[in-house]
């Protein structure tokens, strides 16, 4: 058999085993059988042998023995919400945290399941969560840090959501700094020190070349 008609036969190109989905083969190989480059649900990406794949020995990236409790130590600390979770104590319970002011100093907390149980925000906040495409936002930016007030944003949407943003309206249109700042190719920083200074909402979003906007 030739290695073009081997590989048909044993490719798991977009199979899914448990939680995982293969995305493709990699050269290394293992007692004669090769990796594949697999993705979790969780948005975990891992290797795994694909033996293991096929005879369902490995069904996620990890976080599936977590969410059945076979563990009596969470075991989290090499999955991504784990720094997550303790950047959230960080923030509300250390003084020396440098942006401890915007949370614990306004009385924002953690809710006493998950401040107790990193198993319990994991529960909670695993579905929907994407490494490196989310940020973890408050619906309430001064309510605190809990399922009923927590979502997963993207970058840009949790910067809009913060509590010192300043929404700018000019011709019936709202948007924050930062948006009229990509919009219009201005540093946003510019756009509120011209507001500061006093100057018109239109002189504030002006630049050479612009004439309507």
């Amino acid at each position: 058999m030739n290695n073009s008609s081997q590989f048909k036969k044993n490719d798991l190109t977009n199979q899914v085993f448990g939680k995982l989905i293969a995305l493709e083969i990699l050269t290394e190989k293992k007692n004669g059988c090769y990796y594949w480059m697999c993705k979790c649900e969780c948005g975990n990406i891992k290797k795994v042998l694909s033996t293991r794949l096929v005879q369902g020995v490995t069904k996620s990236c990890g976080c599936l023995k977590y969410i059945k409790g076979q563990n009596k130590t969470h075991g989290l600390r090499n999955h991504p919400l784990y720094s997550i979770w303790k950047g959230m104590k960080y923030r509300c319970y250390n003084e020396k945290c440098k942006n401890y002011k915007d949370y614990g100093g306004r009385d924002i907390k953690m809710c006493d399941e998950w401040y107790n149980s990193m198993e319990n925000f994991y529960n909670d906040m695993v579905i929907g969560y994407i490494k490196g495409e989310v940020e973890l936002d408050r619906i309430n930016v001064n309510g605190n840090y809990c399922k009923e007030n927590c979502r997963w944003v993207t970058q840009t949407q949790n910067a809009n959501n913060k509590r010192n943003n300043k929404y700018i309206s000019m011709n019936g249109i709202v948007r924050t700094a930062a948006e009229w700042g990509r919009l219009l190719g201005i540093k946003d920083n510019t756009i509120t020190n011209r507001l500061k200074r006093g100057l018109s909402v239109e002189k504030s979003l002006s630049r050479i070349g612009i004439k309507n906007i």
